[in-house]
C-alpha cells in the first residue's frame, strides 16, 4: 500500500516538472535577446528566487542568513564560472585596507614597477547576495582585457549591515587607497571607481562623497533612486523579463539596504510609500520623464502617500544622495560618468535619467545604451560557461573608451 502512495505522489512531482519545463520553453521572450533558450531558463530560476523570497517573507522568515548566502554564492560562482579565476594571466591577492577586506587583480602585462591605471570596483547583488569571490572569474577577465589593476572592495551586506555601514566600507578603503596611492601602485590623479547594480549605486555615491578624488565613476546598469517604483522600465520588466530584473525583489533589496521594515514592502511596490510634501519637493524633478527621457517611455503615476508612520520611513532617507545618488542637487562636482544602460532593466531609466542630467552638467564621458541586452549580462561576457554576445560588446567597449580616457 505504501508504495502505491509514492507511486503517486512520484508520478504526480514528474507531471508538474514536465507541466512546468515546458510552459518554460514556451514561454515568450522579448524580441532581440541572444540565446532565448539559455535567457528562458536565467529567468525561470530568477522567477523561482522571487517566489521564495515571497513565501519567506509572508512567513517572516530572513531568508538571507549566512548559510543561504553561502549556498547562492557557491552556485552563482559555479554558474558563472568564476572558480576559472587562475586560468588569467593575472596576479590575485588579498589583504585589507583600513580593515575593509580587498582583492587585487593585477594583469601580468602591467609594468613590474611604478603606478597603475587603478579601478576600484564594488560588486552588484542588491547589497545583500554575491561577493567578490563571485565575481572572481569577471573581475580577472576584465583586468586581463583592460590591463587595469582592479581592487574589488568586500563590503558587509544587508540585512546585517543595512545603510551606511557598506558605503562606509566602500568609502573607508577607497580613501585609504587614494592616500596611500604609492603603496598600491595607483596611478595618481586617474583613480576609478566602478559598480553594477547595488554596486553602481555604491560607486556613484563614493564619487559623490570623493569628487575631488575620483577620476571617473563607471556605473553598469546601476540602482539610484526609490523616488519611483513605476517608471516605464520597472513596469517592463514585471511584464518581460521579471526574474532577470525583478521589481518585486528590487524594492525588497531596497529596504533592506535602507533599514526599512517589510512591512511597508507593499506601499513601496504601488507607489504610495512617500508623503506630498517629498512627491511636490524639487527632488521631483530629478525623475522627470519630460526632462530626461524619450518621449516614448511614460513614467508612471506618482500616487499619493500611505499613513504616515509609512511615509515618514521612507521620506527619511529617499532623498540622501548617499543611499539614492539621483537625488544628488548639484552635478557639477562630480566626477566625469560612464553610464551603461540595458534595455531589459528595472533601472533602465533612472541610468538614463541621471546620464542625460550629468550631461547637462558637461560632466559626462560616455553613456552607452544596449538593445537587446538585460541586468547583469556584463558578467556573462567570455570568462565563463555562459557567453553573450552582447555581455562581451559591453565589456569591450568599457575596455576601449576607458583606455582612450586614460591616455588623454
Amino acid at each position: 500500500m505504501l508504495w502505491r502512495t509514492w507511486f503517486l505522489f512520484g508520478s504526480l512531482c514528474i507531471i508538474l516538472v514536465a507541466a512546468r519545463v515546458y510552459v518554460v520553453l514556451h514561454r515568450d521572450v522579448p524580441a532581440g535577446i541572444q540565446h532565448p533558450d539559455v535567457v528562458r531558463w536565467l529567468d525561470e530560476a530568477g522567477r523561482a528566487a522571487n517566489v521564495v523570497v515571497k513565501v519567506s517573507h509572508q512567513l517572516g522568515v530572513e531568508l538571507a542568513t549566512w548559510p543561504v548566502k553561502m549556498v547562492v554564492n557557491a552556485a552563482a560562482r559555479l554558474i558563472l564560472g568564476g572558480f576559472h579565476e587562475n586560468l588569467f594571466n593575472i596576479t590575485i591577492r588579498h589583504t585589507t585596507v583600513d580593515n575593509v577586506p580587498v582583492k587585487i587583480f593585477l594583469p601580468d602585462s602591467a609594468p613590474s614597477t611604478g603606478p597603475v591605471p587603478t579601478m576600484v570596483y564594488f560588486h552588484g547583488g542588491g547589497w545583500t547576495w554575491l561577493s567578490v569571490g563571485v565575481y572572481s572569474g569577471f573581475l580577472a577577465h576584465f583586468a586581463k582585457l583592460s590591463g587595469l589593476q582592479i581592487i574589488a572592495v568586500d563590503y558587509r551586506k544587508a540585512p546585517q549591515y543595512s545603510f551606511p555601514v557598506p558605503l562606509q566600507d566602500c568609502l573607508t578603503a577607497t580613501t585609504g587607497l587614494e592616500k596611500r596611492a604609492n603603496d598600491f601602485r595607483i596611478l595618481a590623479g586617474k583613480l576609478i571607481v566602478a559598480g553594477d547594480g547595488a554596486g553602481g549605486n555604491l560607486a556613484a555615491a563614493v564619487a559623490y562623497s570623493m569628487n575631488d578624488k575620483i577620476a571617473m565613476q563607471v556605473l553598469i546598469n546601476p540602482a539610484l533612486q526609490i523616488f519611483d517604483f513605476e517608471t516605464s522600465s520597472y513596469k517592463e520588466t514585471a511584464e518581460n523579463l521579471p526574474g532577470l530584473s525583478s521589481a518585486f525583489r528590487n524594492v525588497y533589496h531596497w529596504l533592506s539596504y535602507g533599514g526599512i521594515s517589510k512591512d511597508y514592502l507593499q506601499f513601496a511596490i504601488q507607489n504610495k510609500h512617500l508623503s506630498q510634501k517629498i512627491r511636490q519637493s524639487e527632488f521631483a524633478s530629478f525623475v522627470d520623464r519630460k526632462l530626461y527621457l524619450p518621449e516614448n517611455k511614460m513614467v508612471s503615476r506618482k500616487r499619493a502617500g500611505a499613513n504616515f508612520i509609512v511615509t515618514s520611513a521612507f521620506d527619511a532617507i529617499a532623498t540622501n544622495a548617499l543611499y539614492s545618488p539621483m537625488m544628488n542637487d548639484d552635478l557639477t562636482r562630480l566626477p566625469t560618468l560612464y553610464m551603461v544602460t540595458s534595455q531589459y532593466d528595472a533601472y533602465r531609466d533612472e541610468g538614463i535619467m541621471y546620464a542625460e542630467r550629468l550631461r547637462k552638467a558637461r560632466a559626462i564621458f560616455r553613456h552607452k545604451h544596449y538593445t537587446g541586452s538585460f541586468h547583469g549580462d556584463v558578467l556573462l561576457s567570455g570568462y565563463g560557461p555562459l557567453t553573450f554576445d552582447i555581455g562581451r560588446l559591453i565589456l569591450e567597449d568599457l575596455n576601449k573608451d576607458i583606455n582612450s580616457y586614460l591616455v588623454t
